[in-house]
This record gives C-alpha cells, structure tokens and sequence, in this order.
C-alpha cells in the first residue's frame, strides 16, 4: 500500500490492466480526434454550400430566351459542359457558332469573361458565373479517334459564348424545321 501512495495515486501495477487502460484511453483520444475532424470537415462543408447555395439555381428574374453560339472575337472552341462550371472534367463537346437555342440563364462557377458575363453578384451577395442550360442543340464529341455530332440537352454553356438572336434569326428560328 505504501508503494502505490508513494508512485502516486494513479498507477496501475498490474501490466495488463495498464495496457488495457492505455488502449482504453488512446481509442478514446482517437474517437475524440475523428468527432472533432468530422465536426469541422461538417462545418467547412457547410460554410461551402451557405456561399454556394445558389449554384446551379436559375438566375431570378430572368426567364428562358433565345441566344445564338458565339465565339466572336477569339474564334475558340464553345465548350458544352454538363455542369455550370469551368472545369475541364465536365465538358461534354463542343458546339458550332451561329447556332439559334432556347437557353435559361443559371448561376454558375466564376469564369473569365468578358462584360460582366463571368462574374456576377447573386441576391445573396456571393459571387457566380453566368451559365446558360441549352435546351438542346447539336454538339461534337470525340470517340476515339472519331469525332461525331450527337444532339445534347440541358447542357451548359458559359455566357461569352452566346450572343443576343436578332429579329430575322428569331423569325428563322421558329419557322425552320430542323
């Protein structure tokens, strides 16, 4: 009794309880640890879908209208992307200048753009890209070595790529049987 006042009040002298109560004690540390890593990778998610709670949303005020591809002045390719941002995992194709589609304007990731297309201030005081979602239109996929045209549908394509229709491109559009 005297040797367990003299080492303190909270030694063990059994080894294996001691081992026992350290694996206790480090497994209770580690589920502490991860509760708290969970707790913040929660918060930091959240955080993330407060500032982006409007992506993907459609811009309010603004209804569906008519648009036609543009890639006036810089002749780049108009990417088509399944989802409302710049990133390159989500292009889908490509499409043709001059096409007339039915589009609705989305908020979307940021991009490069020019007059204000690429970043806009939502009703929320964060920042978006402006995406349109095509209706539908004909797109270029490559397969292999192939490069084939498929029609696309509800797929995005940034701002500065589509230009305001005139009147005869309108009349054209809603005459014509394609």
């Amino acid at each position: 009794m005297e040797r367990l006042i003299e080492a303190g009040a909270n030694t063990v002298e059994n080894p294996e309880r001691r081992k026992l109560l350290r694996r206790g004690f480090e497994a209770l540390l580690a589920v502490t640890l991860a509760g708290s890593i969970v707790a913040s990778v929660d918060r930091i998610l959240k955080n993330l879908e407060d500032q982006e709670s409007l992506y993907g949303e459609p811009v309010e005020g603004r209804k569906g209208e008519l648009k036609v591809t543009d890639n006036f002045p810089d002749g780049l390719p108009i990417l088509v992307r399944s989802e409302p941002n710049p990133n390159d995992d989500n292009i889908i194709g490509w499409a043709e200048p001059g096409k007339t589609v039915q589009v609705r304007a989305y908020h979307g990731h940021v991009y490069p753009g020019i007059n204000g297309l690429g970043e806009f201030e939502g009703k929320d005081d964060n920042s978006y890209g402006l995406w349109f979602r095509v209706v539908g239109l004909p797109v270029y996929v490559k397969k292999g070595e192939q490069v084939v045209k498929e029609a696309a549908h509800d797929v995005y394509i940034a701002g500065n790529f589509l230009r305001p229709v005139t009147e005869q491109e309108k009349k054209d559009f809603y005459t014509s049987s394609e």
